[in-house]
């Protein structure tokens, strides 16, 4: 069954959206993917009852798992059912917005890159395109992220290299015209590895090797975006942090519990540890860090995993259980966490909720 959005998403909208406080990430439960028999996890996908598993290098495959907070089970395979052929890195990238789950592979540098188009409902390939000339021609070699469009359905493909938008149609493959922001900003560059739409508003975040930037949504276009202003055209980098060329890269978009935009990351290049590798940055400023404390399921004792070396993660938020799935290569975990207001913060929600009735009992 479908699930609503948790009590603290909820109670988000009684407090007014402002500059992100402090935020606790709190350990709902674990995916084992070990005894699920699906792989390391290399990416992940949530959307309603479905998360989507990508693993990495030469046999890389994807799964789905139903019923994640209940009895997970492996449903088995998607889209073409096998490994992904040609990619040396595997799914490096998923994304879903409950209709179409977009995956792209990491060929370490040389062609070909793949991106699959594939049908959540059947768990079919609607249509798979690669890097090499010919193909999904993208003015680029490399590919790396894509994501599906959650306003008009389109898939978003990024070029390696450069600033296009290349647009595809998510059921035929077919290109889509209309994309008329250039996506490049000079401190984060175009060497791009991931990307995340805000399901609400359509505003596109995009993971390069030198940070994070965001392009506000302009109307249900097929590709307008402007800074942080709101007016002036084009991307703004949100994250100026460098992380070598390390593939599986990753960034999400999080609603923060008391109406914050919040943007998760890992950054493989920091100290072997969660805590070091896996930043949350305010969405409406510029290298403003977010405080975040990641928690147990008892809510006090500090969130640990056993092995860290990698730094390869990647986030998933769910807009339907409003819970975010982060996939754990390193220990064959999913991690699944609620966000939740600081004590301060909930004391103002619960004094708002208690305004509201007080005011409908007048």
């Amino acid at each position: 069954m479908k699930r609503t959005l948790s009590v603290f998403a909820s109670a988000g909208v009684l407090a007014s959206a402002g500059a992100a406080s402090a935020v606790d990430f709190q350990l709902v439960t674990q995916l084992d993917a070990a005894a699920l028999n699906i792989g390391q996890p290399g990416s992940v996908a949530a959307y309603g009852d479905d998360v989507f598993v990508g693993t990495l290098f030469t046999n890389a495959t994807i799964t789905r798992v139903t019923d994640p907070l209940g009895s997970p089970t492996n449903a088995g395979l998607v889209g073409p059912g096998g490994p992904a052929a040609g990619s040396t890195n595997g799914f490096v990238s998923l994304n879903t917005d409950g209709t179409t789950l977009v995956a792209a592979t990491n060929n370490g540098g040389v062609d070909p890159d793949i991106v699959q188009s594939i049908d959540v409902s059947t768990g079919v390939l609607n249509w798979s395109g690669d890097s090499s000339a010919g193909s999904l021609n993208i003015g680029g070699d490399r590919i790396d992220g894509a994501a599906a469009d959650p306003i008009n359905g389109n898939v978003l493909v990024t070029a390696f290299g450069n600033g296009n938008q290349n647009l595809f149609d998510a059921g035929t493959g077919a290109p889509v015209a209309g994309a008329t922001t250039v996506i490049f900003d000079p401190p984060v560059g175009t060497g791009w590895r991931d990307m995340d739409y805000d399901n609400a508003t359509g505003d596109l975040y995009l993971r390069a090797i030198n940070g994070i930037a965001r392009g506000k949504r302009v109307g249900a276009t097929n590709g307008d975006y402007t800074r942080l202003d709101g007016s002036t055209a084009g991307i703004e980098t949100i994250v100026n942090l460098a992380d070598g060329f390390n593939s599986a890269i990753n960034v999400e978009y999080v609603p923060g519990p008391s109406g914050e935009n919040l943007v998760i990351g890992n950054f493989r290049n920091q100290a072997n540890t969660f805590a070091d590798q896996v930043l949350v940055y305010d969405a409406d400023a510029v290298d403003a860090q977010v405080a975040v404390n990641f928690l147990e399921t008892d809510g006090v004792t500090t969130f640990t995993t056993a092995n860290a070396d990698s730094g390869i993660y990647d986030f998933s938020y769910n807009p339907i259980d409003g819970l975010l799935y982060v996939s754990d290569f390193s220990t064959s975990q999913i991690h699944v966490f609620r966000a939740i207001p600081e004590p301060a913060s909930l004391a103002l929600l619960g004094l708002g909720g208690l305004a509201m009735l007080r005011r409908r009992s007048a």
